[in-house]
């Protein structure tokens, strides 16, 4: 995790905006997309930020990663969230 963790720090400090961000997931193979999404999740956690909230850059890597995520599988994350929703 620590190496995830490091991978998503200096992702933060190499993208400065939205469309840079978007560029780079478009690229990014979905392990490797996966990947960023759970380090990001990881940063926006109260627990990595020892109770204090996220920095707003997390909070975005992970929204971007969501969506790029849903844009290549609309079906997949459809159905999960149906699936949540019901039980």
């Amino acid at each position: 995790m620590t190496a995830k963790i490091h991978e998503m720090q200096s992702a933060v400090q190499s993208v400065f905006n939205v469309d840079e961000l978007r560029a780079q997931l478009r690229k990014m193979d979905d392990v490797k997309l996966s990947e960023f999404g759970e380090a990001a999740r990881y940063m926006t956690a109260i627990r990595a930020n020892m109770g204090k909230p996220s920095l707003h850059v997390y909070e975005v890597q992970l929204q971007e990663a969501k969506a790029e995520w849903r844009r290549r599988h609309p079906k997949n994350w459809q159905s999960e969230s149906v699936k949540e929703l019901q039980s």
